[in-house]
């Protein structure tokens, strides 16, 4: 993809409150890739995955109501510049729920445990999604920890 279709991508949900967040989503799975399919591979079991598959198909249709189709449609674009593998799905779930629900930054600052948690307790589509996301920045966050005391 070249950069002129990565700016169009990018401005298709520029105008959404949690566009800062969904390119922060982007730049984290540039940049520390490992931890974003680590993440998946720790949340993914087969009722997570159908729970996240189900939170999906609720966040598209939110997305589509609320007039996001071109932002929903450019984050599966963008999200194709990265390998095919569990990174990519990692991001997409999270950029699909920063999209879907502006209440969505909300989750971001549970840890994974807490976000597990509540996503069992409530069934809210944007905690399914985000659960993938929020365990791949602790795994960041422990990353940085470690190369500033080593």
């Amino acid at each position: 993809m070249n950069s002129n279709t990565q700016q169009h991508n990018m401005a298709a949900w520029n105008h959404l409150p949690n566009a800062q967040l969904i390119d922060q989503v982007l730049a984290d799975m540039d940049t520390h890739h490992q931890q974003f399919c680590l993440a998946m591979q720790a949340t993914c079991d087969v009722a997570q995955s159908e729970a996240r598959r189900d939170a999906r198909d609720v966040a598209r249709e939110q997305a589509r109501q609320a007039d996001r189709t071109e932002a929903w449609d450019a984050s599966g674009d963008r999200a194709w510049c990265a390998p095919w593998d569990s990174a990519w799905y990692t991001a997409m779930c999270a950029m699909r729920a920063l999209i879907a629900y502006d209440d969505a930054d909300q989750y971001l600052d549970m840890t994974s445990d807490q976000l597990r948690m509540w996503a069992l307790l409530t069934e809210s589509p944007a905690a399914v999604l985000l659960q993938p996301y929020v365990e791949a920045r602790e795994l960041i966050s422990q990353l940085h920890s470690q190369e500033v005391t080593a």
